[in-house]
């Protein structure tokens, strides 16, 4: 019997993966689910798991935090993200395994197949190898989360996304934008050695699709798209220094 637990701020990828672990996994003992980096910090303390189900981006954190938090502690780390197989590459072959959002029962079959046959050889994830890998993994894509699934998004053609309290919402070129349920913040760490740039509380910009500036009448910016974005008066400085960067 294997222990696990699953770390994931989407509460129906939670569902659903417990759901197909009941069904195929048997020998698998659910010991508990989290929906932050830190609650699942405190979770795999508490309960020492073999396995770790682990999405990689969450609000307020991600799966770094959590593998930073446990670098001595052997266990098998499956991970469940919504990149592309291009996007996590990099960390395949080091981690135990990953799951695509939306996962089915075979692959969890085969992940948590993989996680046995690693225990029973007594191979554990190096997590200093696994984070360097995680860092500079190339991130051409990301996975927008739509009613029927997932939009992958080229991380060059979004122009910039707008916050609207817990929502943002995100211009692409030659695309409707989409609206997702996720915090302007997220995008804005996730994003941040992709060029783009916090002009304001409310905007994210990619400076590749800048085509002018103007400081009257309040600073703004107008984009490829032909839009006004204003710049705070405290980005204002830092924008023209990344612009002549």
């Amino acid at each position: 019997m294997l222990k696990a637990v699953i770390i994931d701020d989407e509460k129906d990828a939670i569902d659903g993966l417990e759901i197909m672990l009941q069904g195929s996994c048997p020998d698998i003992i659910l010991a508990g689910h989290a929906t932050s980096a830190a609650a699942g910090i405190e979770l795999i303390r508490r309960q020492q798991p073999d396995l770790v189900f682990l999405d990689i981006e969450m609000p307020h954190g991600n799966g770094f935090k959590v593998l930073e938090a446990i670098p001595g502690k052997q266990l098998q780390v499956i991970f469940v993200t919504a990149y592309d197989q291009y996007a996590i590459q990099a960390i395949k072959f080091n981690a135990c395994d990953y799951l695509l959002k939306p996962a089915n029962p075979e692959e969890v079959a085969l992940a948590v197949d993989r996680a046995r046959e690693n225990i029973r050889s007594t191979q554990f994830t190096n997590y200093q190898r696994l984070l360097e890998q995680m860092r500079s993994r190339k991130l051409d894509k990301i996975a927008l989360p739509t009613s029927h699934g997932f939009l992958y998004v080229n991380t060059e053609d979004i122009i910039r996304i707008e916050a609207d309290k817990s929502y943002s919402t995100i211009y692409i070129a030659q695309r409707k934008p989409v609206i997702v349920s996720q915090i302007i913040k997220f995008y804005e760490e996730l994003l941040s050695d992709k060029g783009f740039f916090r002009i304001h509380k409310k905007h994210l910009i990619n400076m590749k699709h800048v085509d002018q500036f103007f400081r009257t009448d309040g600073a703004y910016v107008v984009m490829s798209d032909q839009t006004k974005v204003e710049i705070s008066r405290r980005n204002k400085d830092a924008f023209l220094l990344a612009m002549q960067s």
